[in-house]
Parts: structure tokens; C-alpha cells; sequence
């Protein structure tokens, strides 16, 4: 029951969001909304009279998640050289069940992966011990780049073909106007619920285009908890009535 058990625990592991946002003390007026873990959505937005001039600062922070991609976003903007005043986070971490058909044996998979904009931006992916691990300041980058560069086997996934296996990723993004060359920006990281399959053979390397695969989300640990309970029940039993039969059987000479 091993297996289950560890399944059930990286159940446990998924669906961490958080988002926030924060408007410095420097406003006259505040407000901020929906903040905290657990939270897809948060907004900041502060105001002062300066000078006869009304200064502001806003910025915005969303997780998006959805059957196309997985997102974390963090956008800002700072009115008429509102001093350094605004900034904004976003989480988010899904588990997946990836299964890869269109050949036999063994061979490695490259998560489609992307980051970038204006202050930091973090996007991981893992599968056993392997981890995938993208990040950015000012310029984007992003792990999926076709045929034209050949990715190092060490920062791919392994798999095996016609099996099923659970693929944890993560992406946060963070912003603000001490970050930024200018008053306003926004950064972003982003699995794109895709990714490429690459064979590396002994006298040759290429991206495996005729490869098919399936992403699905792994059930929510409210559903998923209660199924995986009853088939350690199941396996359970069945471990102990095996046992039971082999107990009572007698060889005869």
C-alpha cells in the first residue's frame, strides 16, 4: 500500500494558491481587496493629494487556472511619480496525471514552461527527483522551443511510454515599483498544459513530433482523499483474505 499512501500525500500537496497585494503608507487613501492564501484574485489601490495633483498606485495579482494553462500575474502602476509605494504576489501549485503514447521503451518529455516581465517571475516543474526550474527578471525565456534548440537531457523529465505519472508544477510571479526601470509593468509565469518529447539515441537526437499525450488534473484532495482511503481499504482486505487462503491450504503427498 506504499504506493497509495505517497500518492495520497501529494494529493494533499496541490492546489496552494495565494495572491496579494500592498499600497505603502505613503497613500492618504487605501484599499485592498481579497488577499491571502487561498485567494485567486487581489487588488491595492491608493491614492494622495500632492501638490494640488492626485497620485496613485495600483497593482493587481491573479492565478488562472484553467483546462489551456496555468498562470500566476502580477501587474502595477504608479500615477504622476507616485514615490515606490505598490507591489503585488501570486502563487500557484496543480498536479497533473501526464501519460505519453507513440512509441516503446523509454524517453524524455520537456514541460512547456514560460516567464517574464518586469520584476521576478518563478516557474517549476517536477516528476520524481527531476525538477524543471525557470526564472526571470526583465527578460522572458521559456522552456519549449521546437526542434531548432536541443534542450540538455539533465533538465528533461523520463518517462515511459503508455505509463501514467504525476507531474507537480508551480508558478509565482512578483512586482513592484522597486523593481521596475519605470512607473508601471507586469510579469507573469506560465505552464502552458503542453510540453515536447525528445529521443536521445546513440547516433542522433530529434523532437519526436508524432508523440500523443494527455494532461489531466489530478481530483481535488476533497474528492480524491475519500477514493484513495477506500482502495487502501480494498487492498487491504484483499491482502488479508490472500492470506487467509494460504493459510488454510494443505499440500498432500
Amino acid at each position: 500500500m506504499i504506493p497509495h499512501l505517497i500518492l495520497v500525500g501529494i494529493l494533499i500537496d496541490q492546489g496552494r494558491a495565494s495572491t496579494s497585494t500592498s499600497c505603502a503608507s505613503y497613500f492618504d487613501s487605501r484599499v485592498v481587496s481579497s488577499t491571502g492564501p487561498g485567494e485567486f484574485h487581489s487588488d491595492c489601490l491608493g491614492s494622495r493629494i500632492d501638490r494640488g495633483q492626485t497620485r496613485y498606485g495600483s497593482a493587481s495579482a491573479n492565478v488562472f487556472v484553467d483546462p489551456t494553462h496555468l498562470e500566476a500575474r502580477v501587474s502595477f502602476d504608479d500615477y504622476r511619480f507616485a514615490p515606490i509605494g505598490v507591489s503585488g504576489n501570486a502563487e500557484r501549485t496543480e498536479l497533473y496525471y501526464v501519460t505519453i503514447d507513440g512509441g516503446t521503451g523509454s524517453a524524455l518529455f520537456n514541460p512547456c514552461l514560460e516567464v517574464g516581465g518586469v520584476g521576478g517571475t518563478e516557474a517549476t516543474a517536477s516528476a520524481g527527483p527531476r525538477t524543471i526550474s525557470m526564472s526571470a527578471g526583465s527578460a522572458g525565456s521559456r522552456t519549449c522551443n521546437g526542434p531548432g534548440m536541443i534542450p540538455n537531457p539533465a533538465s528533461l523529465i523520463p518517462f515511459t511510454f503508455g505509463e501514467s505519472q504525476v507531474l507537480r508544477v508551480s508558478v509565482s510571479a512578483r512586482a513592484s515599483t522597486q523593481s521596475a526601470l519605470n512607473n508601471s509593468g507586469a510579469t507573469s509565469a506560465i505552464f502552458r498544459n503542453s510540453l515536447e518529447v525528445w529521443l536521445f539515441e546513440p547516433t542522433s537526437v530529434r523532437l519526436l513530433s508524432t508523440a500523443s499525450y494527455t494532461i489531466a488534473p489530478v481530483p481535488e484532495p476533497a474528492t480524491a482523499l475519500p477514493l484513495a482511503a477506500g482502495l487502501a481499504l480494498c487492498l487491504a482486505m484483499a491482502a488479508r483474505n490472500g492470506a487467509g487462503r494460504r493459510a488454510g491450504t494443505r499440500s498432500v503427498s
